[in-house]
């Protein structure tokens, strides 16, 4: 996924999963810096949820 002209993410990966493979925290690396005002491009995941799983809750779906 390109970020700007020269910034790109590396690599994303999901952590802290439960035994059948659900749950966790994304975590993704931006290659380079940021500065003020500057944007990047969203991340797009796809989840699939447990069918007793609880609500999803996100600050970043909150906004």
């Amino acid at each position: 996924m390109i970020a700007g002209s020269d910034d790109t993410w590396q690599a994303c990966e999901v952590s802290g999963q439960d035994d059948d493979g659900f749950g966790g925290v994304l975590t993704c690396d931006l290659d380079g810096s940021l500065d003020a005002g500057d944007e990047v491009d969203p991340i797009e995941l796809h989840v699939s949820t447990a069918s007793d799983a609880a609500p999803v809750t996100s600050p970043a779906l909150q906004r």
